[in-house]
């Protein structure tokens, strides 16, 4: 429920900010309950079979889940509303408005996140170090000529540019 909700959250957020900055559309969709096999190594091979029919009825298959999650995106309006929690064909909520009590958490979330995962940097092209922030100019530009290794140093360095 939390991974949801802060799903949501960030959703309301970012696509009020994509749509007015760069005219991207983002919504976000439930497929609903989805047959996807989860219990197959939990149960005997036989009990999952036999539950075959029962799954048929309450579940649907994972095809119809993805046009469920694919359907909010191939609206006509899609392109021109932003911020749509939907279920399938179905509008659920509309995050921008209905969320407007969460959004200070929200916006905490998003900067956290955008943080967390480099986000802006990533987007701009950027390269990250090895611990996921972006690269400086300075850092891209690499070691100046009195930062050069010396390669002199050791018997095992100059032995292996002896060549």
């Amino acid at each position: 429920a939390d991974s949801k909700r802060a799903l949501l959250l960030w959703t309301s957020v970012r696509a009020q900010s994509l749509a007015f900055k760069g005219s991207v559309f983002v919504h976000a969709a439930n497929p609903g309950r989805v047959d996807t096999r989860l219990g197959l190594y939990w149960v005997h091979p036989w009990a999952f079979w036999l539950s075959k029919p029962v799954r048929a009825l309450a579940y649907a298959t994972l095809s119809e889940g993805a046009l469920n999650v694919a359907a909010p995106g191939l609206h006509q309006q899609a392109a021109g509303k932003f911020g749509h929690y939907s279920g399938g064909e179905k509008m659920l909520e509309d995050l921008v408005i209905w969320r407007m009590p969460d959004k200070q958490l929200a916006v905490h979330l998003v900067r956290w996140a955008t943080s967390a995962t480099a986000l802006e940097a990533r987007s701009g092209g950027r390269p990250l170090s090895e611990t996921g922030r972006p690269l400086s100019l300075t850092d891209l530009a690499g070691p100046g000529p009195e930062m050069q290794e010396d390669k002199w140093s050791t018997p095992e360095r100059r032995w292996a540019h002896a060549d």
